[in-house]
């Protein structure tokens, strides 16, 4: 017997083997002996067909144990009811298969014919149906249910996602809702849009009993990007302040700036899940690439206001408490800007007030914000180095200059929002980074190698190089820091002081191979090297002072033996000892300069300078002097001493305005024959310059004549933002005579004679604060 009509049927093929709990076949007995027989019920194996199978053509015939039986004989119409669940069962798990039904036998005596007993039953194409055979399946229904996939998702405002629903049974009808438009839309097609950033729930229905639905959270997010913050109801925008701003700093509302002000009020928005978002201002400076500077709640009791704060949840330093991370919920026009902070047992909403920008829940229009889109947050993947702007920069690799190094590194993608990078030297001594604006200017101390190695402040790709620091090829002399005494070659080498006959005993021989080594020679020798090493290399320090550190032993640094004269070199194990530590001297560049007559000539002409100059070679200290007139001193040679110098004397008049800033750069005059001429001058030519004496009439007066006395202001160290100047500069309050300007130079160079006498004391010695 098979059951073909049992495959089209809806409620068998949304049921489970599990839910069915009984199955009957019942037949009806028809003209059958009185005569008892018992009748077997298999599941059927074999494959048959109904109008050309015989028993013969089915052997071997395919069954297990019986699923039922029953003693079938002719007592008046009778039915009889197989039960068949194993049967049923197995075809819905698919064990057995359906299409090949059920088997009704007898006992293997009877099956082999040695007693022949005749019984009928009706079949399906019995006229009467209550003679028909049928099959009764009794399950357990279940409720039906609907399931959303995924069940939560989150998508970017204008972005897309296609949901799924699953219907138990399968094949129910379903449609699609969204709690919240004004979040997120969804189609019938269950294509779900995102509206504005928030949280909604999106369900699917069965349309044949609409409440029993699937669920989905969907949650839109605002794009990771840059954006203007706006407050709609003072029409202003959320603005940072400008520069190095760091943590603690208030944040204020602003109407919309322009030009490079228009960078303070962007603001990098970036999800970090759960509806969250952290808001950085895009300028930030910070200082370490580990505390991003971020929007934040300052938490008490009594005053809750927004700064920017580090991310890092507790300041010990102001003890502060602060969470960065906000959500957004979306009403009606604009945006509540949700501090995830609780304060007073309920979260703050960013709000408008008297004293600033604060958090307090109310129903204000203060607390709407909209967030403008202005371009998508470009992660800094890697960094490159630039060979050939490093070269560059260390052809002008002097101590003393401040280069912005910005240009050694590029950044991949060349589209990345954030270009900051912190930077940080291998050795400090050689160059060091000041954290001002702009932190790209790299500071050189000394001469020597260094690794300078930049840092994404956004994603922590870093990249390093070498910046050499070579001293220039040349002749100097080497001046020991604990003795003052200079290297020389006699006696395989030994220091000794300086000689009235100059330095050219004392002169060495200084070759730079551009490769960090120097080879270091006795002036006019080739092979006559320093202590008998080849090679040396130079480290340096902030003051000027550097070691000399043999190539092939790099563990030790040359050294006088002691402060005697005549006192031998030595290799000694590197130390913090002033024996090991020499100073460079050029001979062309000296510590003092006199500048006779200065930017317009004294109408006597040459100034007598030779008792200047006999105080200050008497001594350790060299002076330059123009014993020239005027039209002698060219503007390269009066620039190269400003440079080089620590004491600069100018003698002037009082109406003389040698330098000057113009439209922010310093620029420095000169007159020649009643034609004045222009110069600029590097921002830190003057960086050298410990003092300057400007010898001249009410240079120190700005009641008197404008002219000098805004030189001796532009000369100072704080005269342009930027420009490192002079540390002390001296002008006189009143009409000086010649003689006496010429006394009181006397009177200062012959202190600086004295031994451990400081500029400070010869300012005040010489009675110049006159």
């Amino acid at each position: 017997m098979k059951f073909p009509g049992l495959l089209n049927d809806s409620a068998y093929n949304n049921i489970t083997a599990s839910q069915i709990t009984a199955a009957t076949v019942t037949i009806r007995g028809l003209m059958c002996q009185l005569e008892g027989l018992q009748v077997y019920c298999y599941t059927f194996r074999s494959t048959w067909y109904e109008r050309t199978s015989t028993w013969a053509s089915l052997y071997p015939m395919s069954w297990d144990e019986s699923l039922d039986s029953k003693v079938v004989h002719y007592d008046g119409n009778v039915s009889y009811g197989f039960d068949i669940l194993d049967a049923v069962q197995d075809w819905k798990n698919g064990t057995e298969d359906i299409n090949k039904g059920i088997l009704f036998k007898a006992s293997s005596t009877i099956e082999s014919g040695s007693t022949l007993i005749s019984k009928t039953f009706g079949s399906f194409n019995n006229t009467t149906t209550s003679y028909k055979p049928k099959l009764e399946i009794t399950y357990n229904p279940v409720n039906p249910t609907v399931t959303v996939s995924p069940s939560s998702v989150e998508l970017n405002v204008s972005g897309t996602v296609t949901l799924s629903a699953t219907t138990n049974p399968s094949g129910l009808s379903v449609g699609w809702h969204t709690y919240d438009p004004s979040i997120a839309s969804v189609s019938s097609s269950s294509v779900v849009t995102g509206v504005k950033a928030g949280t909604t729930t999106v369900i699917a229905y069965l349309t044949s009993n609409t409440s029993i639905v699937g669920y989905c959270t969907v949650t839109v997010k605002l794009a990771d990007g840059v954006y203007y913050i706006k407050n709609p109801n003072d029409n202003k925008y959320l603005t940072a302040t400008n520069g190095g701003t760091t943590g603690g700093t208030s944040v204020t509302l602003e109407t919309q700036k322009s030009g490079d002000s228009l960078f303070w009020q962007k603001w990098k928005v970036k999800y970090v899940g759960n509806g969250n978002y952290i808001i950085r201002p895009l300028h930030v400076l910070s200082l370490d690439v580990n505390k991003n500077i971020a929007l934040g709640v300052y938490s008490s009791t009594s005053y809750n206001s927004i700064k920017l704060f580090a991310t890092m949840g507790y300041d010990t330093s102001s003890n502060t408490d602060y969470l960065e991370q906000w959500s957004l919920q979306y009403s009606l026009t604009a945006y509540n800007l949700i501090s995830e902070v609780a304060i007073n047992g309920s979260n703050m909403y960013a709000t408008v007030a008297p004293d600033g920008i604060n958090v307090i829940r109310s129903t204000s229009s203060s607390q709407k914000w909209t967030f403008t889109y202005i371009s998508s947050l470009a992660p800094v993947t890697s960094l490159t180095v630039n060979s050939s702007v490093v070269d560059s920069l260390q052809d002008y690799a002097i101590p003393g200059n401040i280069n912005d190094i910005s240009q050694c590194i590029s950044f991949n993608p060349s589209s990345a929002t954030d270009k900051r990078v912190k930077w940080t030297s291998s050795d400090l001594n050689v160059v060091s980074f000041v954290y001002a604006s702009p932190v790209n200017n790299l500071t050189i101390h000394s001469y020597g190698k260094t690794t300078i190695t930049a840092t994404s402040y956004d994603t922590g790709a870093s990249i390093s190089f070498t910046v050499l620091n070579p001293l220039p090829s040349g002749t100097y002399c080497f001046q020991n820091r604990a003795s003052s005494y200079f290297i020389s070659f006699e006696n395989g080498g030994v220091v000794k002081p300086y000689s009235d006959n100059g330095y050219s005993s004392l002169d060495i021989t200084f070759v730079n191979n551009n490769q960090g080594y120097y080879k270091i020679t006795k002036s006019g020798t080739e092979y006559d090297y320093l202590f008998g090493e080849p090679a040396w290399i130079i480290s340096g320090d902030p003051n000027g002072y550097i070691k000399l550190i043999p190539y092939f032993d790099t563990a030790k640094s040359l050294a006088a033996s002691s402060t005697a004269f005549n006192a031998p070199l030595a290799l000694q194990t590197i130390s913090t000892s002033l024996l090991q530590e020499w100073k460079l001297i050029d001979p062309e560049y000296q510590d003092y300069a006199l500048l006779g007559f200065n930017f317009i000539p004294f109408d006597g002409g040459v100034i007598d300078t030779s008792l200047y100059l006999s105080a200050a070679n008497s001594s350790m200290s060299q002076m330059y002097s123009f014993g020239k007139t005027y039209n002698d001193i060219s503007v390269e040679e009066c620039l190269k001493v400003l440079n080089t110098t620590e004491v600069f004397v100018a003698m002037t008049h009082g109406s003389d305005e040698g330098f000057q800033i113009i439209n922010g750069a310093l620029k420095f005059e000169v007159t020649r024959s009643e034609i004045s001429q222009l110069y600029t001058v590097d921002h830190d030519a003057l960086s050298n310059l410990n003092l300057v004496l400007l010898v001249a009439c009410l240079t120190g007066d700005d009641t008197g004549p404008l002219g000098a006395y805004n030189t001796m202001q532009t000369l100072y160290n704080n005269a342009l933002p930027g420009y490192v100047g002079a540390q002390t500069v001296v002008g006189f309050t009143e009409s000086i005579p010649y003689d006496d300007a010429c006394d009181w130079i006397e009177g200062f160079f012959e202190v600086i004679d004295d031994t451990g006498c400081t500029i400070e004391d010869a300012i005040e010695s010489a009675n110049l604060n006159s």
